[in-house]
């Protein structure tokens, strides 16, 4: 009875080890894919401005 207890346990600390890996997966990817779009509307916003264009246009970037 022990064993298979013990047994369970080191499959469930697998398992668990296996979704905490998949978690921070996604949790980084995501980060990074906000990151990409936060900079990407930096980068249009100070386009804008260095243009000069109208003040529609660069409220419509935010």
């Amino acid at each position: 009875m022990a064993q298979i207890s013990e047994v369970g346990l080191v499959l469930k600390e697998h398992t668990n080890r296996k979704q905490y890996r998949l978690y921070r997966g996604i949790y980084s990817v995501t980060i990074l894919f906000a990151f990409i779009v936060i900079l990407r509307r930096t980068v249009y916003l100070i386009i804008a401005v260095r243009r000069h264009d109208s003040s529609v246009e660069v409220s419509c970037l935010l």
